[in-house]
């Protein structure tokens, strides 16, 4: 399989991840953000609400959240569809300066982050990205298509229907990982599964992108490597047997910041943050998400919005993905109305082309 060069497959093999910059047309990017946007007109939700009980639970300036307070109605609940609604709502009401919010770009996020709602800016419900004839075919276009199986060492691919996008989610730090049942009984297998992703409306040289912790998908840290120890000799857990077993001293963390035009692909038991903050100096320092929340903003370049995020997984049948599907997504109860609204996308034409880029279709049972 010489799909891609041995030096981004070993990198592959050993990191977890592989970066493809440049790798979409601005063609390709601008059908992806049409496709997008008319799923985000059509569904017309409210993806901010304006009240008291957001204002007080949010992370705003305590000056700003003062203004707010003062001003708005206490007891009413305002909804809104974008974040131009938003910005409007505070000028027009003459909450805060038109000036003020133009002359902080800071400012403009916090208040996007404070007033907006999580659960709606998630659209993984109404697509799926390689059920599409029109997105299926940048996705499945043969370049990619032999990287996705040179990564996975395997000819036939295996989907079951995991994709979706979410669409200026407010940030979320801390560390983890797309496979938890498989990085929680870690061991060295090869990697089954993987995840691919493209930030369509990121920015170069901007705070969002993602942290990746480089080895993490195979290797544990010293600390897990112990408590793993721990489990199966002294507690007797015997899906630990033997997870101890493959340590790493050092895992380097790795900032990506993406262009619209980028990919990213990750094993799925890769541990990783959603959000990196670049520094305005000494760019090229990585640092954990523990510490860049104890930091000032101020030390951070301005973070990347409107942000999407698209992503799907792709996997070769084998035992790690098999306790997966069935012994994680399968069984959880936040996916079920996930998989239910599946059905609108599994075509028979779909299918067919899924097999005659030999993609088999996994089903779920709901």
């Amino acid at each position: 399989m010489n799909y891609i060069s041995k030096s981004i497959l070993s990198e592959f093999k050993k990191n977890g991840f592989i970066y493809l910059p440049n790798f979409l047309t601005d063609d390709e990017v601008d059908k992806i953000n049409k496709y997008r946007e008319n799923i985000i007109v059509n569904e017309a939700r409210d993806l901010y609400t304006i009240s008291n009980k957001k204002l007080l639970s949010s992370k705003l300036n305590k000056s700003i959240k003062k203004i707010i307070g003062q001003k708005i109605n206490k007891t009413n609940i305002v909804n809104l569809k974008t974040y131009a609604d938003l910005i409007f709502y505070f000028i027009d009401n003459k909450i805060l300066d038109k000036e003020i919010i133009d002359n902080s770009k800071d400012l403009e996020f916090d208040l996007h982050v404070a007033f907006s709602n999580t659960k709606a800016t998630n659209y993984s419900h109404q697509c799926d990205i390689l059920l599409n004839d029109f997105i299926s075919q940048i996705f499945l276009k043969d370049e990619l298509l032999n990287i996705y199986k040179a990564l996975l060492n395997n000819e036939e691919l295996l989907y079951w229907g995991e994709s979706g996008f979410t669409y200026n989610k407010p940030p979320i730090r801390g560390w983890h990982s797309d496979d938890p049942i498989n990085t929680m009984f870690k061991t060295n297998a090869n990697t089954f599964q993987i995840r691919v992703a493209i930030y369509p409306d990121s920015v170069e040289n901007t705070s969002g992108g993602l942290k990746l912790l480089s080895c993490s998908h195979r290797y544990n840290l010293p600390l897990q490597a112990f408590k793993n120890f721990v489990k199966y000799y002294l507690f007797r857990e015997k899906n630990y047997k033997d997870t101890f077993k493959s340590i790493k001293l050092f895992q380097t963390q790795k900032n990506i910041f993406p262009s619209s035009r980028d990919i990213i692909i990750w094993d799925k038991r890769l541990m990783h943050s959603p959000w990196a903050n670049m520094l305005k100096y000494f760019k090229f320092l990585n640092l954990s998400p523990q510490i860049e929340d104890c930091l000032p903003k101020k030390l951070f370049v301005s973070p990347s919005f409107p942000r999407s995020i698209l992503s799907f997984d792709l996997g070769k049948e084998s035992k790690d993905l098999d306790n997966y599907l069935k012994k994680w997504i399968n069984i959880r109860e936040d996916y079920k109305d996930y998989w239910k609204s599946r059905e609108a996308f599994k075509k028979q034409d779909y299918l067919n082309f899924l097999n005659k880029k030999n993609i088999k279709f996994f089903e779920i049972k709901t």
